[in-house]
């Protein structure tokens, strides 16, 4: 008696679509997508989708640096400073 393993390898082609959202418009699918069923994988998933872009968002908005920023924190290397 003999015994073989052989490998398959199976390819599977997946399409997929992406689609831009502003962060209200997410907070609103999460919100209907809750009223519809709670318990919902897709609910769970949007709202932890939610929850990312806001904390990205909000990591963003404290990174951005004004000019007026840069110039009052900036040494000044010349002699003519203003």
């Amino acid at each position: 008696m003999s015994f073989e393993i052989k490998t398959q390898v199976i390819t599977k082609e997946v399409h997929k679509a992406g689609i831009y959202f502003e962060l209200d418009e997410v907070k609103q699918i999460v919100e209907a997508l809750y009223e519809k069923d709670r318990d919902s994988e897709l609910a769970h998933q949007m709202n932890d989708i939610h929850r990312k872009f806001n904390d990205a968002m909000h990591d963003f908005n404290k990174k951005i640096i004004t000019e007026k920023e840069i110039l009052d924190n900036a040494e000044c290397s010349t002699e003519n400073c203003d």
